[in-house]
């Protein structure tokens, strides 16, 4: 495990306390309730329960793919996936999608929060992970984490921009996320994702790159074309708009286009697959922001980016989430549609 090299303002690596056992428990029941019970009711649980974790620092258990995590109390992992059973899984069936293609690469996790991604992908499959957070509280339950998952998984402490240097930020953690809030009074170093790669030489060149970090998505995305053009990964990424009231996407999408990216499948946060579209259809790109702005962060789009060498794998894997979304669906799909894709 290697920090970041970072300005003696940034925090020092976060570390477990000592907990007795008895502050560690399964109550997945009980959070699951608060996202499906009486409605207000489970809105005053689940803010007793954000509260009460904040403050206590207390954990809970919680199954994710084939492994037993350690999450704070106050997470939302455990509610959102009681409501929405599609909930962060689809980048589980494309990791399993891009391992098999490319079984000698490794797949990078920025925003790695505390090992529930990496979780799910190697339960999906068994290549090499790069996983990397910024906050010292998520920090501290990912090393733990991730020593339930196996070898070939390294971590990084360190917060990842467009570009390395400072920025008028500060860190805010809320129910299990972390976000990058602009602040006057103190600064956040930002490290680019390329010069992390370039301190794991023993990495293979990683075919599948998530990012989920709240606010800096697209910006690491745009700054990163360089390393895009040259290692050539699928890209999952959080496409907010929320975040970027005064930022044009175009450029970033035609800087994708450029280093050879084809094909989007887009998302609901919720889990189920939307749509797809063509990086070349202006109309289509500006019916996505469109579609995801105004919400306030309380609707985004996770989108799946692939190069046109992968559109077999953008092929196979909009299929697979066709079914798995239908699978949960209360009628039948209609027999008519995609017959020829369906079989």
């Amino acid at each position: 495990i290697r920090p970041s090299p970072r300005p003696a303002h940034m925090p020092e690596r976060g570390r477990m306390p000592r907990r007795s056992p008895s502050r560690t428990a399964s109550w997945q029941s009980w959070l699951a309730s608060s996202a499906t019970g009486v409605p207000l009711l489970g809105s005053v649980s689940a803010a007793l329960r954000d509260r009460i974790g904040e403050a206590s620092g207390a954990l809970i258990e919680y199954r994710v793919g084939a492994f037993e995590l350690l999450l704070p109390l106050d997470h939302a992992l455990p509610r959102f996936q009681g409501a929405h059973p599609l909930y962060d899984t689809s980048l589980g069936r494309l990791a399993a999608l891009v391992h098999r293609k490319y079984p000698q690469s490794s797949i990078v996790d920025v925003g790695a929060n505390v090992g529930d991604t990496a979780a799910l992908i190697r339960s999906s499959c068994p290549a090499p992970l790069l996983c990397i957070e910024g906050s010292a509280r998520f920090f501290a339950l990912l090393q733990i984490n991730a020593q339930r998952l196996g070898e070939r998984v390294i971590l990084e402490h360190a917060m990842v921009g467009g570009e390395e240097g400072t920025t008028g930020a500060t860190l805010r953690e809320r129910a299990g996320t972390a976000t990058l809030v602009r602040s006057t009074s103190k600064t956040t170093w930002l490290v680019a994702l390329d010069q992390i790669l370039e301190r794991h030489p023993e990495l293979p060149a990683p075919k599948l790159v998530k990012i989920d970090t709240d606010g800096q998505d697209c910006p690491i995305v745009e700054g990163s074309m360089t390393l895009w053009d040259r290692v050539r990964p699928v890209l999952f990424f959080e496409y907010d708009p929320a975040f970027h009231e005064d930022w044009s996407p175009l450029p970033m999408w035609n800087g994708l286009r450029e280093a050879g990216y084809e094909r989007v499948l887009v998302f609901e946060n919720t889990g189920p697959y939307a749509h797809s579209l063509d990086l070349g259809d202006r109309v289509g790109l500006e019916d996505l922001h469109l579609a995801f702005s105004g919400h306030g962060g309380g609707r985004y789009a996770d989108v799946a980016v692939f190069r046109g060498e992968d559109a077999d794998l953008a092929g196979e894997f909009r299929l697979g989430e066709l079914r798995a979304a239908m699978a949960l669906r209360q009628h039948p799909w209609p027999r008519w549609v995609g017959t020829e894709l369906l079989g």
